[in-house]
């Protein structure tokens, strides 16, 4: 037995006033017991009351009514910290054998140091955030297409969803480090352009000069130049279009009318002039419509890259064959003793010529008239990982460690530190490509492929011969991994999350999008772009006012 309205009188503020008890809020909570059934448990009526002064009798008061649905051991809490748990020990697992990768791809001898510490907790939160991302987009998704496809009573929305938003904000926060981590990890490389072009032939400087004082010709360093700036182009480029991506989300989630799928209410609507009533926002729903839209139109545009790539151009590819037009080889050192080589020693000897030259020259090569584009007899295997020999990284730091630790009084005089510059730039260069044509005395390497637990670690297992380095045939293109086109999940998760993260603050997908939109395409990928393009020019050795 309950009332809605009681009449009563207090001694209050010296005086007797009267007092009307109001029920402000009731909750219905029903439970069902079994599924089939529809059995229920006897329903249980929650009330609240306040009271209001009789003087204050015209003022208008808000009664609420709420009916809760649930399904008796049903406990989303329960299951999450039982995901959370079994995954947590994966990314255990995941981040232990990353640190192993990492420390033998940069010869830390070390037991313990704070740089395999540091490295261990960045491989942990990218393990579990990518781990975190399984457990929120299934649980949302769960919810979302059982709780509005249900014809019977099956599942209700879960009364305390606030396990599901700590999971949530802690994939946020974990996915948000791996970011910045790549940011700082695909900008911070070692890379140079080993150019193979020869002077073509001897030159007299002047009339008056005799035969003795011929002199070689120059090479041009033009072709460097041009492949350094397609290489800080197609550093910022991925596999979808992002702008197309929020475009889309948009379309379907405000125009065609997808939100309403996220309203606490089972039956499904997009139009909302054809039903009643409309419910508050599911958070969980509102999370599984995001990651649902997103992930869909994410899948589409993969696929169309997929046959973009495959029939008409692929970009990467498309570097790889300048690369060998233009007889220029690019060394990327990820690490300390690991890194991925792209081979673009040109078949025909040179590259500096006239358009009919060249035009000549793919003519031969498309009627078989010339040697293949890899590295070693009849091979077009252009791509490699490498690990190099520890003397090579030795002289590579020996040449450029004055470039490096400039000192103040160096720093003054800017054509002294030109002249240094060129002179290492030529020094490395012959350095590489020595190395590559196999003419170093006391450094070698080998070529292989990987076994096949090294592919699936990511982690070379066997130790390659004493002053050698191993460069494994790469069967895609490897070096994908220090450019955005290669960490294309990475980003779309981030994306995924940033966006339900923003549209959890406002309830607005619009906004949301927007927020997105230039946090990532105006600021994260301008600042990539401007760290990718001054450490090609310091650690490529080329003059930043030639990097456009």
């Amino acid at each position: 037995i309950f009332f809605n309205v009681e009449l009563w009188k207090q001694w209050y503020q010296r005086r007797v006033r009267g007092f009307i008890r109001y029920a402000s809020s009731m909750t219905l909570s029903v439970t069902i017991v079994e599924e089939r059934d529809g059995n229920i448990r006897v329903p249980l009526l929650r009330i609240r009351y306040q009271d209001v002064l009789t003087d204050t009798i015209e003022e208008k008061v808000s009664m609420t009514l709420k009916v809760e649905y649930s399904k008796a051991g049903e406990r989303l809490e329960e299951d999450l910290g039982i995901a959370v748990g079994v995954v947590g020990f994966l990314g255990l697992v995941y981040a232990l054998i990353k640190t192993v990768g990492y420390r033998r791809r940069n010869n830390i001898i070390e037991d313990c140091s704070c740089r395999t510490i540091g490295c261990f907790v960045l491989f942990l939160c990218a393990g579990l955030g990518g781990l975190f991302f399984w457990i929120v987009a299934g649980t949302s998704w769960y919810y979302l297409c059982i709780y509005k496809g249900q014809q019977a009573v099956s599942v209700f929305l879960p009364l305390d969803d606030g396990p599901f938003r700590a999971v949530l904000v802690s994939c946020f926060v974990l996915t948000l480090i791996h970011r910045l981590h790549f940011l700082f990890a695909s900008t911070n490389y070692d890379i140079f352009f080993v150019d193979w072009e020869k002077p073509k032939g001897k030159f007299i400087p002047s009339s008056t000069s005799t035969k003795s004082e011929e002199t070689l010709t120059s090479v041009s360093i033009w072709r460097t130049y041009f492949l350094a700036n397609e290489w800080n182009e197609l550093h910022t480029i991925r596999k979808i279009n992002p702008v197309f991506q929020y475009m889309a989300f948009l379309f379907f989630t405000e125009y065609v009318g997808l939100r309403y799928l996220a309203t606490s209410q089972p039956d499904a609507f997009t139009d909302t002039s054809k039903v009643d009533y409309v419910s508050e926002y599911n958070v969980i729903l509102r999370v599984g419509l995001a990651f649902g839209v997103m992930f869909i139109i994410w899948i589409l545009q993969r696929f169309y890259n997929f046959l973009h790539e495959r029939f008409i151009s692929d970009q990467v590819q498309m570097y790889i064959d300048l690369c060998s037009i233009s007889n220029i080889s690019v060394v990327i050192l990820s690490d300390n003793v690991y890194g991925y080589y792209i081979h673009g020693r040109a078949v025909h000897g040179h590259a500096d010529a006239d358009m009919a030259e060249i035009v000549t020259s793919l003519k031969r090569e498309e009627d078989n008239l010339c040697s293949k584009r890899g590295l070693g007899t009849d091979t077009d295997q252009q791509t490699f990982d490498m690990v190099i020999p520890i003397l090579l990284r030795t002289n590579y730091n020996r040449i450029t460690y004055p470039l490096v630790s400039r000192d103040i009084s160096s720093q003054r005089n800017a054509k002294s530190e030109t002249d240094k510059q060129i002179q290492a730039y030529c020094h490395i260069n012959r350095l590489f490509a020595s190395f590559i044509d196999q003419s170093l005395d006391d450094i070698d390497y080998i070529i292989g492929d990987k076994l096949f637990l090294e592919k699936v670690l990511d982690m070379e297992i066997r130790e390659p011969p004493p002053a050698k380095g191993i460069l494994y045939n790469d069967e895609g293109q490897s070096f994908e991994k220090v450019l955005y086109y290669g960490n294309e999940w990475l980003l779309f998760t981030w994306d995924v999350l940033l966006l339900v993260m923003l549209d959890y603050s406002t309830q607005h997908f619009t906004f949301a999008v927007l927020i997105t939109w230039f946090i990532n395409e105006v600021i994260l990928k301008k600042i990539s772009a401007w760290r990718c393009q001054k450490n090609v020019g310091d650690k490529a050795l080329i003059d930043e006012r030639f990097l456009l």
